[in-house]
């Protein structure tokens, strides 16, 4: 049936008004005698019958493989947004990826510049914003829009730079040292004022903002799909110049379609071509995952994890069904066996006497009456099997993984996969942090207002840990040590992937170690050489107050000399001074050439 539901009201009692309104459907076919209520209701099913036509393969989703399906996603990409937002919410499988992978890849943000006062000032203001907030909320619009809208509000700020100067050191850049401890310098006292930069940051609905324009070459705009209270609103400003800040900084314009296309293209999305308002461009932009230039929206990526949620919640439907069915049963009476068959007067007898006493815990009968309980059964209620063959799909697909976990006990496909999902993991990470640096930290530094107030190029963004490691590998730990060692590599890197090590936190403890703690604890490296031990600058372990200890008593290394010493009271001369001691041995040979050249010289 493809043309719309109506009612004809013929019969009495029907008010004169509604009758002869006539009512034109989709199909082109005018109706009269409907009611206004009817309409409506024809109106919508005419709309839904439309939409069906449009999906491939028709009503009978005929058409092809991927047509076949009891489940068909929507084509509209805001209801797809929509779907994968309820999946991140509501299902356990897709919501513990989304906070694992937040918790894995958005740890630790901060900036690290060639100059360290700018540093300084773009962590200060990171803080002010809370940038991490607005990382981990972008990492979740990513996962669930395949999109994230970021609006900043622009503003001056002072930043006073905090901290002190670099500690003094010698001509061989050793730090001077004063009781045990580097001189910390002279506490810093610049201040950078009125920097123009954002004073708050926050993500916009995906499903509000439309792109809109030409889409090739950058060219595209974005537009905000408006309410009529907020189109009220900027006419109101444009006409009087009186509104709210927001409004007036945030919207640029009206947007009307350039081609009856694209009012088509909008009005099938369900937007209102007629209230559409532009977005400031300084002040909003996006960033998607990877699309086609002519294509407005990104893919939505956990489309393909919809065909997976339904089964699973027609699955869970089916257990509950099951679980609610077996609170009922059927009570089974049987009278007579195969070799004494009860005839129908016993039958009717037996129903009979059921009926009256039915609610009384007595019954009475022969050897031939067996009562019996019938119930569901539950052999394949609940099965885990079932549960983990699904939620193995969802976690592949969610964690963009090549195979689904589990499949494989070849502990080299498991490190695979895991370096798979690390790099998946680490190229979201980089889309974020390539736009907080362009769109942010970039045009905050070339700003014609702050000239001179930095004195480099714009920082980056460093998220920590650097890399992501989902699987122990000792053979990366052993070359981490080695580059550490051969100096390739800095402390802070090697501490990051260690274990996500703070080296400020670690510096700070380990000067309190030295102060307090190094001359009791002694700790040491079996056989080393006392100027290779952790515990003590500029070679030896240091006692308390920084004074350093004679050598062979910090704790580690072999005595001087290189040997074991002597455990006896009484120690060898050295062997110059027993040398010279001994008498000299002479032979009969060279007494007589003695003897002949004092001969010749007479």
């Amino acid at each position: 049936m493809t043309g719309p539901i109506i009612e004809r009201l013929d019969g009495p009692g029907v008010p004169d008004d509604i009758k002869g309104q006539p009512w034109i459907g989709a199909d082109g076919v005018v109706y009269a005698d409907v009611a206004p209520y009817m309409r409506e209701i024809a109106a919508v099913y005419s709309k839904w019958v439309e939409d069906q036509r449009l999906v491939p393969g028709g009503a009978d989703r005929g058409g092809g493989m991927f047509d076949r399906n009891a489940y068909v996603p929507p084509e509209n990409v805001f209801e797809q947004m929509r779907i994968a937002r309820r999946a991140v919410e509501n299902d356990d499988v897709v919501g513990e990826v989304a906070d694992v992978t937040e918790g894995l890849a958005v740890n630790d943000v901060h900036f690290e510049a060639e100059e360290r006062d700018d540093a300084e000032v773009f962590n200060q203001w990171a803080a002010v914003v809370d940038l991490d907030s607005y990382v981990r909320t972008a990492w979740r619009s990513l996962l669930s829009d395949s999109q994230v809208v970021t609006a900043a509000w622009w503003g001056y700020r002072t930043f006073k730079l905090r901290g002190r100067v670099a500690p003094p050191r010698d001509d061989d850049g050793i730090v001077e040292l004063e009781k045990g401890l580097p001189k910390q310098g002279e506490k810093r006292k610049r201040t950078v004022a009125d920097v123009y930069c954002p004073l708050a940051l926050t993500t916009l609905d995906s499903t509000k903002v439309i792109p809109v324009g030409n889409l090739m070459f950058g060219m595209e705009q974005l537009a905000w799909s408006a309410t009529e209270a907020e189109v009220r609103a900027f006419r109101q400003f444009e006409d009087d110049g009186i509104g709210d800040a927001l409004i007036a900084r945030l919207f640029v314009g009206v947007y009307r379609p350039g081609s009856d296309e694209e009012r088509r293209r909008l009005v099938k999305m369900g937007v209102n071509p007629d209230a559409l308002l532009l977005l400031n461009p300084g002040m909003v932009w996006r960033k998607t995952l990877t699309r086609p230039h002519h294509q407005p929206w990104a893919d939505v990526r956990l489309k393909r994890t919809f065909r997976w949620l339904d089964l699973k919640q027609q699955l869970m439907s089916s257990d509950r069904v099951s679980l609610i069915g077996n609170a009922n049963y059927i009570l089974l009476i049987k009278k007579g066996t195969d070799d004494h068959p009860a005839d129908q007067t016993e039958v009717d007898a037996l129903n009979a006497s059921y009926q009256h006493i039915a609610k009384l815990p007595v019954m009475i009968g022969d050897h031939r009456l067996s009562i019996e309980i019938v119930t569901p059964k539950l052999d394949m209620t609940l099965n885990p099997e079932r549960y983990d063959a699904i939620d193995a799909r969802l976690f592949s697909t969610t964690l963009m993984a090549l195979v689904a976990p589990g499949r494989s006990a070849n502990g080299d496909r498991a490190g695979s996969m895991g370096k798979a999902i690390a790099r998946g993991l680490q190229n979201r990470r980089k889309l974020i942090r390539r736009d907080i640096e362009s769109n942010i930290a970039r045009r905050i530094v070339e700003h014609p207002v702050n000239e001179g107030k930095f004195k480099g190029n714009e920082p980056n963004l460093v998220f920590g840990p650097r890399n992501l490691n989902l699987e122990s590998d000792s053979g990366a730990l052993s070359s981490i040590q080695f580059l550490l060692a051969r100096g390739d590599l800095s402390r802070r890197t090697a501490l990051e992937e260690a274990g996500d090590f703070d080296m400020d936190t670690e510096a700070q403890r380990r000067t309190e170690e030295r102060e307090h703690y190094d001359h009791i604890f002694q700790s040491s490296t079996p056989h080393d050489s006392p100027d290779n031990q952790p515990f003590g600058a500029q070679g030896g372990a240091k006692g308390p107050g920084g004074n350093a200890l004679p050598p062979g008593q910090g704790g580690g290394g072999r005595p001087p000399g290189g040997r074991k010493p002597s455990t006896t009271p009484r120690s060898r001369a050295p062997r110059a001074e027993a040398a010279s001691a001994k008498p000299a041995k002479t032979t009969k040979r060279a007494a007589k050439k003695t003897a002949k050249k004092e001969s010749s010289d007479d």
